[in-house]
């Protein structure tokens, strides 16, 4: 999984690095908004982590620009003015989740962890469905088909009563 840490403190930066890398993810950095967006545009990633307040260009802000450009993209907010009101601003702006700093790396990784679960249970979810549309439309496929061999065996035993009954008056003729 790649994860794209969008802050404007190298430490959180090079923080959730370190913690990511150990735990396998790839992990790149940008130190502000428009470097951020920069990286997203240039790479595939699977997870934002992104400070809610930066010189410039707010987490906030490039929030709004993500959720446009990247809709299945999972954004995390990290921040250290962790309030309830940035918290239901950031869930309103399509973060799926929000950190408080100073946070430890097990706190990091359980809340993405959380989150690319929610999103393969997401998924599963979909494809459950689909294959229940798919079996659905089996279904009727099948049940077509049984009516048609119905058809076809109704019309078979048809015309064989048919084709029998000129036969049998002519055998009947013969033998007298």
């Amino acid at each position: 999984m790649r994860v794209l840490v969008v802050d404007d403190e190298l430490g959180i930066r090079e923080g959730c690095r370190r913690a990511l890398t150990a735990q396998k993810f790839e992990v790149e950095l940008a130190e502000n908004g428009p470097a951020g967006l920069q990286k997203l545009r240039e790479g595939t990633f699977d997870i934002l982590l992104v400070d809610a307040m930066m010189p410039g260009m707010s987490g906030m802000e490039m929030l709004q620009h993500v959720r446009k450009l990247y809709p299945d993209l999972i954004c995390i907010i990290i921040t250290g003015y962790a309030t309830v009101e940035l918290a239901v601003q950031a869930m309103r702006e399509g973060a799926h989740d929000f950190v408080a700093k100073p946070f430890t790396p097990a706190l990091l990784l359980q809340v993405i962890n959380r989150e690319v679960d929610r999103r393969r249970l997401k998924r599963e979810a979909l494809r459950v469905k689909d294959l229940e549309e798919e079996l659905s439309g089996l279904t009727r496929v099948k049940a077509e088909m049984e009516k048609l061999a119905a058809i076809e065996s109704r019309f078979m035993l048809t015309m064989v009563h048919i084709l029998r009954a000129p036969v049998a008056v002519m055998q009947n003729s013969i033998q007298l």
